[in-house]
């Protein structure tokens, strides 16, 4: 797109095209480099000084409508009145090579990537790009966090191996390649990281603090096992964003990454988060506030962003139930913390059923019933939605075989 966080990609037109080509981002062009850092004996009459900074954007249309590159480099010399010789062949090869690369190459960058088999670490050369191969094959689908999982993977070699060793050791709690990801990002109070802004430090948070991550899942998986909210998490399809926040306070909790392993060891004695965070959980879960509540409440962006805001405010404190309370009400979305029949049916009916009965797997082979028969309360003339409705719904299992 050219642009990011919106500063114009700027590409120097005066790069030492036999070494290396300059591209910069800037929302000022004023603010770019007008002359190269100082250059060494061997680049003295081979390296332009001065800097020709031409936007990207404005390259890329001039070379699309004209067609042929030539046109373009006689047009920016011209107007610019350049008449270095040296400085002309710099901004015709840099043309050139943007031209062939960018306008009249089947392939960009990275997305083609050939192989040498007599490569002996051609084991290690092919897992690496595996994720390009897929992509020039056409024969996976990629969502957007396997090409940040290989960025990171690029920054860094350990994180394939922490990426790989979260995911098998928690996938039972709901966490995906994508909620990793998303949970390294909101661990730095980035709400709404997006792949094209990773950087290297991303990668380097999660190695630095790859025990202490680590501990906090396990914590996290406790904490789960101990409200008896692990099967519902475990069934799959549920929103892994409370969890996101849970994992949150307690990883930025001054203690040690051990006393982080064992954080819900006296969750039921002295442990004064652990009754708020259940809380928490349970209520929010009941509103049904991960999901979309409309008034302009999407769970993954308005919820993570206001959530975040908020929960940041109260690092190493108690767990801030009320406040986060707050945030639902403040919005305004739909939020009760009282129950009774009248309200029944607005709240999140697989969480009810969850604890309908009595916190076990809800999956049943044969799903939802009616405790009154439909056929009979309708000719009674009952209101559908009172036939429809949680007070008259029952989860039934499957027969017994044999």
């Amino acid at each position: 797109m050219n642009s990011e966080e919106p500063k114009i990609l700027y590409f120097d037109l005066y790069s030492d095209f036999n070494k290396e080509f300059e591209f910069r981002f800037e929302n000022d062009i004023q603010k770019l480099p007008k002359k190269s850092p100082k250059l060494t004996d061997d680049e003295i009459g081979r390296t332009i000084r001065d800097r020709f900074w031409y936007p990207v954007a404005g390259l890329l249309e001039k070379l699309k409508n004209a067609g042929r590159y030539k046109l373009i480099v006689k047009d920016i010399i011209t107007s610019n009145s350049i008449i270095d010789d040296n400085k002309k062949e710099h901004i015709e090869e840099n043309i050139l090579a943007f031209y062939e690369n960018v306008i009249n190459s089947e392939t960009l960058g990275v997305s083609k990537i050939i192989i040498n088999k007599f490569m002996p670490e051609l084991d290690n050369r092919q897992r690496i790009v595996e994720l390009f191969r897929r992509l020039n094959d056409g024969g996976t689908e990629l969502s957007s966090f396997d090409l940040v999982a290989s960025i990171l993977k690029g920054f860094d070699w350990q994180m394939e191996a922490f990426l790989r060793e979260m995911l098998e050791s928690y996938k039972d709690i709901g966490l995906s390649q994508e909620n990793l990801i998303k949970l390294i990002f909101i661990l730095q109070d980035n709400h709404d990281k997006e792949m094209a802004s990773i950087k290297s430090n991303d990668a380097e948070f999660a190695i630095t603090n790859r025990e202490r991550i680590k501990f906090t899942l396990k914590a996290l998986k406790d904490f789960l096992i101990h409200s008896k909210v692990y099967d519902y998490f475990k069934e799959g399809n549920r929103s892994f964003i409370p969890l996101f926040f849970i994992a949150y306070h307690i990883f930025h909790k001054q203690i040690d990454a051990n006393a982080i392993s064992n954080y819900f060891d006296n969750y039921d004695t002295g442990n004064l988060d652990f009754p708020k965070m259940k809380r928490w959980l349970f209520h929010s879960l009941l509103n049904g506030v991960f999901k979309s509540k409309g008034a302009g409440w999407i769970p993954y962006k308005t919820g993570i962003r206001k959530l975040l805001n908020e929960i940041k405010k109260h690092r190493n404190l108690d767990f801030p139930i009320n406040e986060l309370f707050k945030v639902y009400t403040n919005h305004p979305i739909t939020f009760t913390t009282s129950y009774n029949t009248n309200n029944l049916d607005q709240l999140e009916s697989s969480f009810v059923y969850y604890l309908m009965y009595d916190q076990a797997k809800t999956i049943r082979a044969n799903d939802i019933d009616h405790i009154m028969p439909k056929s009979i309360l309708g000719d009674l003339g009952c209101e559908w939605t009172k036939i429809n409705s949680i007070k008259n719904f029952q989860l039934i299992d499957s027969p017994i075989q044999g």
